[in-house]
């Protein structure tokens, strides 16, 4: 018999769009259900809903049985009123910014939750391209290793760790290339003293995002 034609690898955006118009958008009182309906507000680009199920804080500093919710983009407000109208009953909500609003009887609710905080990742980047004729590295392969470390970056949701073999994937990518030495680093801000490098991956906790910036890559 005939195969199917198939379709092309689902992007991050249309993800977003078909979870949100999936079957946890008309459903409440679960994480599932809060991060579907956060996508739906408008200008929001990214949401993640963490719970802390335990009876203590945990690793992230999140009080016991609370619910956290890191959000991208979109109004204070309407986040807000999507969180208080499908949390579950008696769950408090945690975060860096609080929003009062009233809920159908017209009371007053404090809502938690976050925006990511920022981590600047530092890149350094030895490389060794191929000596043969037939594949020598192109003049430009330091930008387009830059490029595809950025690419990298940018493809990362809030709350992923940076993985280092996933840099060194990029790098070797480009042609020409045969190998490549890599080490990151984090810093708070763009304007921090250079960190210690490491050859590890970089954990990045639920309300975080990196940053790769192309002033804190340096390749050779």
């Amino acid at each position: 018999t005939n195969g199917t034609r198939g379709r092309f690898e689902e992007t991050d955006s249309e993800l977003y769009d078909r979870y949100s118009q999936g079957v946890y958008h008309t459903g409440a009182g679960t994480s599932e259900s809060i991060y579907a309906n956060l996508l739906k507000v408008k200008g929001v680009i990214s949401a993640l809903v963490y719970e802390n199920d335990q009876k203590t804080i945990d690793e992230y500093n999140t009080p016991a049985n609370s619910i956290h919710c890191i959000v991208k983009g979109g109004l204070d407000a309407e986040i807000a009123e999507t969180i208080l109208a499908l949390k579950p009953a008696g769950i408090p909500t945690h975060g860096n910014v609080s929003v009062r609003v009233k809920d159908s009887q017209n009371i007053n609710r404090t809502i938690k939750f976050s925006r990511p905080k920022k981590k600047y990742i530092w890149v350094k980047v030895v490389a060794q391209t191929f000596v043969d004729q037939n594949e020598l590295a192109k003049s430009g392969y330091i930008v387009n290793i830059t490029n595809n470390i950025m690419n990298y970056g940018n493809s990362l949701d809030v709350g992923s760790d940076v993985i280092l073999q996933r840099i060194m994937a990029e790098c070797v990518k480009i042609n020409g290339v045969n190998s490549v030495d890599v080490s990151i680093g984090v810093t708070n801000a763009l304007t921090d003293n250079e960190p210690v490098y490491g050859k590890r991956d970089i954990k990045i906790a639920p309300d975080e995002e990196v940053i790769f910036d192309k002033s804190i890559i340096v390749v050779s």
